[in-house]
């Protein structure tokens, strides 16, 4: 869990000290969280209360210290090679007391996406290296500015296309596929950044997709 971002006002010069404010509390939420490895969650308030819950087993999970507040819920499932489902869901949460909410189950679709990103992934002098994800967005998101873990990209992102399904065929080409993936209308937006936590994103391009039930529809991005 963590909370943040905290806004700082240092209009005038001289020395600030910073002591923020956790809102950790004795809210909890529980339920079951069926074929998924985790639950990340996200208040509405400001500063944002947001974290996720690793259980290996689907079945139970539960999530304590919470403050009263609106929560969005994901529960994260890997699906055929790498990829990413998200389910969602939203839950109100008052001090004191537990909230029970079980996530619904995934729904599969009929759908599949493939395509190139052409580009060559940045150089890196560090241990870790860049890193190619599509995001499946709908319409209503804007540009993506920065992300920590992967899991934390699927609070405005409905599926993730990652490691093993973005192959890296030649020094300039990457090659990406999804299945699955249900009927609707989105924005697919393909992404380089490092493979550490916490790191801006580099480079992004977004492409429109109106997909229908049986559609395999092609996207290449220019990075």
């Amino acid at each position: 869990m963590h909370s943040g971002p905290f806004l700082l006002n240092l209009s005038r010069p001289g020395q600030y000290q910073f002591a923020p404010t956790t809102r950790l509390s004795t809210g909890v939420i529980e339920g079951t969280h069926e074929e998924c490895y985790a639950v990340n969650y996200q208040s509405d308030r400001f500063p944002v209360t947001a974290g996720l819950v690793y259980q290996s087993p689907p079945g139970e999970y539960q999530i304590e210290g919470l403050a009263s507040g609106h929560y969005l819920l994901n529960a994260v499932t890997q699906h055929d090679g790498d990829n990413v489902f998200v389910r969602r869901a939203q839950v109100q949460v008052v001090s004191g007391e537990l909230v029970r909410m079980d996530l619904p189950e995934l729904e599969v679709g009929t759908c599949a996406v493939s395509g190139v990103i052409h580009g060559k992934p940045s150089y890196s002098q560090g241990g870790g290296s860049y890193k190619w994800y599509v995001l499946i967005r709908k319409v209503s998101v804007g540009p993506v500015t920065t992300c920590d873990v992967y899991e934390s990209l699927t609070m405005d992102t409905d599926y993730v296309i990652r490691g093993r399904n973005i192959i890296q065929k030649t020094e300039n080409q990457a090659r990406l596929m999804a299945t699955g993936l249900r009927a609707g209308t989105y924005i697919v937006t393909a992404i380089e950044r490092y493979s550490e936590q916490g790191f801006e994103v580099q480079r992004q391009q977004s492409k429109p997709l109106i997909i229908k039930d049986g559609e395999s529809v092609t996207l290449d991005f220019d990075l």
